[in-house]
């Protein structure tokens, strides 16, 4: 006889949620919850504080030795990180290509350009993205399909994936010969919206460019700016970036003693009320962009509560219960949440899963820059350089599209119209770029000339010429292939045959 199958042990319960306010500081990470993050994609952070003999490549050379504060840093990182010519034109130059094989394949459909590259706010290695407006009833079968046979077709590509199961599907593209990575979707009318609101911010506050470029790059080099892997995309960080600025306004004019009725507090908190337009973000010229970068990185890294806080930027921005909205995940209520100004029903940030590692790059970043700035009485070093550091991989896209534009330019591979705007931008940064260094002085050496006597010949009169290499000297002989080219100087013919096997012997013979 068998003995009994004692009953399987009951899992134990879940531990109890925490629960907290808006100050609420370090949301529980439990065993579940680390599972759902993607804690893979953070990348070890750089907190390490640079010695001063290290200068970042955006600190230029006249500037490396002055004492420079984060605010200074900033705005010499934002110089360093704008778009170069170059890097312009390759993205002019791919959307040329991709515009001229849809409009084969439908002569009314619309190609627009959005997202960092319209508003100018992308990195040299950011996307294109783009988007088609085409007729539907001139297809046949889903216009993806079409174009993406065409482009196989027509262009040359390092890959090419066709993403249908997305929410908006999209091609995803790599250009072979300036390796620029296109996303094309078809018939949103969405990342145009986006476009323009984020101009709008751009426009009115003078402290979002510099501080969103730099987030963003911070960002990349975290392997955390991607919306399709969890992170956080363009959008959504302006939307972050001008919640910051709207509530540090309110915060600045509460401890300036102004005073709000109780509808304006009741608008404001529960992002209800109040004008539905995008509100101002404007501040006073004066901010250092040192401090505001520090209270972002204080805010998103400490104190804001990602489980129970939803962001609204429309009129004077406010923040809302996540509970009052059905954007709320029970399953990962730690997603961040962002009210779309455009449209009040989209959740910008529902694909944002790894917002926990965003959020604890950002609370490293903050402590990093919290120490250097206390770092009273030591040698002067770049704050800056403790969160981010100038990537190899820059520099070699940059150089590489430098060299690939101007040879496509070269060689007529570009539209006139484009070709006449580059060639004066290429000339201009050509006349910015420093001259080259002189060449170290050598001392001088006697003239070496040597006599090669006639053979009696026509061509083979007597020359005499400087040749430190004797060795390299030799007489042609009449049966030797070479190529004769004929020179005019001051009224004499020269007669310069040149060796295909030798062309070192050149010069016997001029």
């Amino acid at each position: 006889e068998q003995a009994p199958v004692p009953p399987p042990t009951p899992p134990p319960p879940p531990p109890p949620r925490a629960r907290g306010g808006y100050g609420f500081r370090r949301p529980p990470q439990g065993p579940e919850l680390q599972r759902k993050s993607s804690a893979a994609l953070v990348v070890p952070q750089r907190t390490r504080a640079p010695s001063p003999s290290e200068v970042p490549a955006w600190v230029p050379a006249a500037r490396a030795r002055e004492p420079l504060s984060l605010h200074d840093e900033v705005l010499l990182f934002e110089k360093y990180l704008q778009p170069s010519p170059e890097e312009k034109a390759v993205r002019l130059i791919v959307k040329g290509r991709i515009a001229t094989v849809v409009r084969e394949l439908w002569p009314d459909a619309r190609v627009e350009v959005f997202g960092s590259f319209a508003t100018g706010m992308y990195l040299p290695t950011s996307d294109l993205d783009m988007v088609v407006t085409v007729p539907l009833e001139q297809c046949r079968m889903p216009p993806i399909y079409i174009l993406a046979q065409a482009l196989k077709r027509r262009m040359r590509y390092a890959s090419m994936n066709v993403i249908t199961r997305a929410r908006v599907p999209i091609i995803k593209l790599c250009e072979e010969e300036f390796h620029c990575d296109v996303d094309i979707s078809f018939n949103t009318s969405s990342g145009v919206e986006n476009t323009r609101v984020v101009k709008g911010f751009l426009a009115s506050n003078p402290a979002i460019p510099p501080l969103l470029l730099l987030l963003k790059y911070f960002l990349h080099q975290q392997c955390l700016n991607e919306p399709y892997l969890g992170g956080i995309g363009s959008y959504a960080l302006t939307l972050m970036i001008v919640s910051f600025l709207q509530q540090r306004k309110w915060h600045q004019n509460d401890d300036a003693g102004s005073t709000e009725s109780d509808e304006g507090d009741k608008s404001r908190l529960n992002g209800n009320g109040g004008s539905s337009s995008v509100g101002a973000t404007s501040t006073s010229t004066e901010d250092d962009l040192g401090d505001l970068l520090i209270d972002f990185f204080d805010l998103y890294g400490n104190k804001f509560n990602y489980f129970l806080t939803g962001i609204c930027v429309r009129g004077d921005g406010c923040y809302f219960p996540k509970a009052t909205r059905s954007w709320c995940d029970s399953e990962r209520a730690y997603l961040l949440c962002i009210e779309d100004p455009h449209d009040t029903t989209n959740d910008v940030g529902r694909s944002s899963h790894a917002i926990l590692d965003v959020r604890s790059s950002f609370e490293r970043a903050y402590h990093a820059l919290k120490d250097a700035r206390s770092a009273a009485g030591r040698p002067p070093a770049p704050a800056l350089g403790r969160i981010v550091s100038a990537s190899d991989c820059l520099e070699r896209f940059r150089t590489q599209a430098r060299a690939r534009v101007r040879e496509c330019v070269a060689r007529g591979g570009v539209p006139p119209a484009l070709a006449d705007i580059l060639g004066t931008a290429l000339a201009d940064t050509e006349q910015h770029q420093p001259p080259p260094p002189p060449p170290p002085e050598q001392p001088e050496q006697p003239e070496q000339v040597t006599t090669i006597p006639s053979s009696g010949e026509e061509d083979d009169d007597v020359v005499e010429l400087p040749n430190p290499h004797p060795s390299k000297r030799r007489r042609l002989s009449s049966d030797e292939p070479c190529t004769t080219t004929l020179l005019n100087h001051s009224g004499v013919e020269i007669r310069v045959r040149t060796s295909v096997r030798h062309p070192s012997a050149a010069g016997v013979h001029q």
